[in-house]
């Protein structure tokens, strides 16, 4: 163990070095035959992570807003330049029950071209304490629907929708 530890260690070393490191095979060989191996490094692209704030919650493919009473959103963020597709991030609160809720949802995304996974947090006949999370897989899209319930007894929803390209 103790030997997997301290060449794991020596390799962090020697791969975290800036002017990276030559292999020992080519030790023998003359500089400019030698390869040399620099470090990867993540090349970050600013407008990926700038969000455009909505004032309604969007219509999106396959998911339109819930039609409970009393829905009040809460913040609302879409990412347009995110990798893989267009990112819709939004929470709400409704005075609607969180089973109804639930029930809600799980129609819907059961209705359309998704296939669907529910958190197993679901414990006995009621609904679960802390909430439980729908998780869909689609065509060229993503969604995951976390219901819960607020301590003022109110219901939140909280939605991230991945829209591929």
């Amino acid at each position: 163990m103790r030997f997997y530890i301290l060449v794991s260690l020596v390799l962090l070393i020697v791969c975290s070095s800036s002017t990276g490191f030559v292999l020992a095979e080519d030790a023998n060989k003359p500089d400019k035959d030698k390869i040399k191996i620099k470090p990867w490094k993540y090349k970050r692209n600013p407008s990926e992570f700038k969000p455009n704030e909505l004032k309604t919650i969007p219509n999106l493919p396959g998911l339109p807003p819930y039609s409970g009473k009393d829905v009040k959103p809460n913040i609302i963020l879409q990412f347009p330049n995110a990798k893989g597709g267009v990112v819709t991030d939004y929470s709400f609160e409704t005075s609607d029950k969180p089973d109804k809720v639930f029930t809600w949802y799980k129609a819907i995304l059961s209705s359309g071209a998704w296939t669907m996974r529910i958190n197993p947090m679901v414990v006995g006949k009621d609904f679960p304490k802390r909430g439980v999370a729908i998780m869909c897989q689609g065509i060229k899209s993503s969604c995951t629907v976390t219901v819960n319930t607020l301590p003022t007894k109110k219901c939140q929803v909280k939605v991230l929708f991945r829209q591929g390209t």
